[in-house]
């Protein structure tokens, strides 16, 4: 069952507050000029456009927590363009699956003698 504040906004609170935090964020950027796209340097001129955007990758970083709350790694982009990275990065990393399969063939191929030869004195 839904909460009064939940039916007198019209969703959940966290959705709400998530929401005003992100219309703070976009007009404060704006007034501050931190309203260009990280990646295509035009404005960003709708909420709607507006994303936040880790610089590098926090991810790939060998200290994942530091870099997701790095401050000086966080810049704003437009949605396309953030999604755009994010598809091309993608493609650059490969699934846990191609990555297990690949760990698992060097591992075979480092060890294929012992590994044929235990299979030959099971049969």
């Amino acid at each position: 069952m839904k909460s009064k504040r939940d039916q007198l906004l019209g969703m959940s609170i966290t959705a709400a507050r998530n929401r005003l935090m992100r219309m703070i964020l976009f007009e404060l950027a704006k007034e501050c000029g931190r309203s260009k796209c990280y990646r295509c340097n035009q404005e960003i001129e709708d909420i709607a456009e507006f994303s936040i955007e880790h610089k590098v990758s926090w991810m790939d970083s060998p200290y994942p927590r530091s870099a997701f709350f790095n401050l000086n790694n966080v810049s704003f982009s437009h949605f396309r363009c953030n999604s755009e990275e994010s598809h091309q990065r993608a493609k650059k990393y490969p699934s846990e699956r191609d990555q297990r399969n690949a760990a698992n063939r060097r591992y075979y191929l480092k060890h294929r003698d012992r590994i044929l030869k235990a299979k030959h004195w099971r049969r």
